[in-house]
């Protein structure tokens, strides 16, 4: 087998390990004060502020990453997006699918 052949495999399992490992979205100290609320929590009694879509890599090359690390990555995404829109609480509108999902903003202090 090529040298260079067996070296792209070694650096592409290499970096999809190290892909598997890292969380690539941080909950900033703004989105860290907003809550995610369950998608059949009744939330009548909020006010509602808008919604949002955010995404994620979900798939490096022929690799899926793992999908819980993913959730934790757009949740945290809605969340800074919702701090910015001074909203309180977040809620998934349908699960995440290929790297991608919708979200409720909400500000349920009023």
């Amino acid at each position: 087998m090529n040298k260079s052949v067996i070296r792209n495999v070694v650096t592409g399992i290499l970096i999809a390990g190290l892909a598997s490992a890292c969380t690539w979205v941080p909950l900033e100290t703004h989105g860290a004060t907003v809550e995610v609320a369950s998608r059949n929590q009744d939330l009548s009694s909020c006010q509602k502020l808008g919604e949002t879509t955010v995404s994620v890599k979900h798939k490096i090359w022929f690799y899926e990453r793992n999908q819980s690390k993913v959730n934790t990555e757009l949740e945290n995404l809605a969340r800074n997006e919702a701090a910015e829109q001074n909203a309180d609480t977040v809620q998934a509108i349908a699960p995440a699918s290929n790297g991608k999902q919708a979200f409720r903003i909400y500000d349920c202090l009023v």
